[in-house]
């Protein structure tokens, strides 16, 4: 599963702070996360791996 989270989204932001948290706490499941820059703004995405069951309801 991708997330792909409001264009501009900074790392040390509250909102991605709470939602790494928040995506923490479920079992067996692993981030991966992928920036992308360009000349007008930048994206990032978050990558879920795992057993996305726990999250799926």
């Amino acid at each position: 599963m991708i997330l792909i989270l409001v264009p501009n989204t900074r790392s040390d932001s509250a909102e991605y702070k709470q939602l790494m948290a928040h995506l923490a706490n479920f079992l067996g499941i692993s981030t991966g996360i992928h920036t992308e820059a360009g000349v007008e703004q930048m994206l990032t995405e978050i990558y879920l791996i795992g057993n996305k069951q726990s999250i799926v309801r």
